[in-house]
């Protein structure tokens, strides 16, 4: 299935090649969407979109974001109206987004590999009234609506087959199901309804304390803001290729997704699990040039031998990693295979638009292999505030303290909860005389006296034992120190007798059964190493060596599963 049949890697002849530094015009435009409109007329023939067997380009995108558009607004969607989109992350998922903006409505994107009762919850949650997919994933909302068919939105739209190979029982639950026709050109009598950057652009549920999703809402100001940065920052230009190996339902794709779009560049959806897990193939057969992902995928690459040195040159400038704390052995293994490649930090929750702050590991500041990688400074429209535990004021450079968030890029708050809302976002303490919204993170974090932010673990991963208070994270990031260490997670047991537990596995080279003798010699080599830098009371009693620890569908650290896994 083809936007437009072309040579994916032409670049239109009346976009000038561009330079290091060169000012991107997209940044100007108004919505988030705009940008395809407006690449649509600087370069029609170029690709926005390439999953492996579907190309867009700007020109057939814009369209059929238009037509699209038209097709949402048949179904009377009001501004900030709710579209749920049940798919990955392929193209059809890239246009599904772009016509729900351009209809005047947010998406919200759920992975069709959660478990029914899961997306059954979110839409019930959401109130959508439409629901889009694609034909890949209509057996899976078949079982859904067996299991969960009064919450499924009024309208269903596919975005590819035909009506009538949809089934019956698909036709009967829902009131209108239509079948979207990409080849048709857009209507032009479509008039889009008015809109202002205040209004929502998407809406991500994220897992809740409680067992219940809370959706997080952003606008397209927030998000432009933290794409605008992105953009500059990276440079980004119509000769990029940039790749995406998150889920829709994952905020760390808006970053890939967006920069693209914006940037006139090329995106590369990740569709296939060996290449998201093992991506060294695949960054070489699309010549990427910019690569995002979570941290966690280098220690995979690593086990497996997919970082020799020069293996992504001489294409990829840039690899940027979000999501959870980058462990400094697979920076430096990333930076000595690799020294012409950027290697870009981010630290930021869903609530802040992806992303707040970077670091540029090895130049913002030299490395040190045997610290912390720091999270660095904040991006041009955030601001970064930490505050004392308990109090509302300033912590001092080097002190331990709440990392609240201001600026653009903070979120409306959460969708349908007023209360939660109220306890997380609140006028910022430190501004009395005029409101100005703050995010409270639950991180701890503080500035070295250079100004560097640095990452000091969740304030609810902290625990009580032995009548001190325990941060998690604190324990791993110094674990993560070690030079045989390639992965690390620490867990807190209260039965039978309250015990911290750490799980770790080896880098690549290090042979050694979890049963044997020297695993034990080497757990009490590592209790060695954690007293010479913590206090004795935060050094786990019980050590596990795994060849791998758990995962999510996000690439993170599973830690429910770990903690499930290592039972006493």
């Amino acid at each position: 299935m083809v936007g437009q049949s072309m040579d994916s890697k032409k670049l239109s002849a009346s976009v000038e090649c561009c330079k290091p530094g060169w000012a991107n015009p997209s940044l100007d435009v108004g919505l988030l969407h705009h940008a395809v409109s407006y690449w649509a007329e600087q370069q029609p023939d170029h690709p926005a979109v390439d999953d492996g067997s579907c190309i867009w380009n700007y020109g057939a995108l814009a369209q059929a974001m238009v037509a699209l558009a038209a097709q949402i607004g048949q179904t009377a969607l009001p501004i900030n109206g709710r579209v749920a989109l049940f798919m990955d992350s392929r193209a059809d998922a890239i246009l599904a987004m772009l016509g729900t903006l351009q209809a005047g409505g947010c998406y919200v994107p759920i992975d069709p590999d959660y478990p029914a009762p899961r997306v059954a919850a979110i839409l019930e949650d959401a109130e959508a009234t439409v629901l889009m997919t694609a034909s890949a994933f209509l057996p899976q909302l078949e079982r859904l609506l067996e299991a969960h068919g009064q919450t499924l939105p009024k309208t269903l739209i596919v975005l590819d087959g035909q009506v009538a190979d949809i089934s019956q029982a698909l036709q009967q639950g829902f009131t209108d199901v239509v079948c979207f026709d990409r080849q048709q050109l857009a209507p032009q009598t479509y008039q889009p309804p008015r809109r202002t950057e205040a209004d929502l652009a998407y809406i991500i549920f994220t897992s809740g304390t409680t067992g219940r999703p809370k959706g997080v809402m952003l606008s397209h100001a927030n998000v432009k803001a933290f794409i605008r940065w992105s953009v500059d920052y990276l440079k980004v230009s119509p000769q990029d290729r940039i790749a995406n190996h998150a889920s829709i339902a994952f905020d760390l794709s808006v970053l890939p997704i967006y920069t693209a779009l914006m940037g006139g560049a090329t995106l590369y959806p990740v569709i296939e699990v060996r290449d998201k897990a093992f991506p060294m193939d695949f960054i070489q057969r699309h010549e990427i040039t910019i690569w995002t992902s979570v941290p966690s995928i280098l220690g995979l690459m690593i086990q497996a031998k997919q970082m020799p040195v020069g293996a992504f040159e001489p294409h990829l400038r840039a690899a940027v990693f979000c999501g959870e704390a980058m462990l400094p052995a697979h920076a430096q293994a990333l930076m000595e295979s690799h020294p012409d490649v950027a290697v870009i930090n981010l630290y930021g929750p869903t609530e802040a638009a992806v992303a707040c702050t970077y670091h540029h590991v090895g130049v913002d500041a030299p490395f040190d292999a045997n610290k912390p990688v720091p999270i660095g400074v904040p991006c041009r429209d955030a601001e970064i505030v930490i505050l004392k535990n308990d109090e509302d004021t300033l912590c001092a450079p080097g002190e331990l303290g709440r990392l609240m968030i201001t600026g653009t890029q903070v979120a409306q708050g959460y969708w349908r909860r007023p209360e939660l809302s109220a306890e997380k976002f609140y006028a910022n303490p430190l501004h009395p005389t005029f409101p100005q919204p703050m995010y409270d993170t639950g991180d701890l974090a503080y500035r070295d006296e250079s100004g560097l932010l640095h990452y000091g673990g969740r304030r609810d991963f902290q625990v009580k034992f032995r009548g001190f208070r325990i941060e998690l994270g604190d324990i791993e990031a110094t674990l993560a120190s070690h030079p045989q260490l390639n992965e690390v997670a620490v867990v807190y047991h209260e039965q039978p007798i309250p015990s911290l537990e750490a799980a770790y596995t080896l880098v690549p080279g290090q042979v050694m059964r979890a049963d044997s003798d020297e695993a034990k010699a080497f757990s009490f080599e590592l209790v060695d190493y954690l007293k010479a830098r913590l206090p004795a009371y935060m050094v786990p009693g019980r050590w596990t060596q795994l060849e791998k620890l758990p995962q999510n569908s996000n690439g993170k650290i599973d830690r429910h599963a770990l903690k499930a896994q290592l039972e006493p």
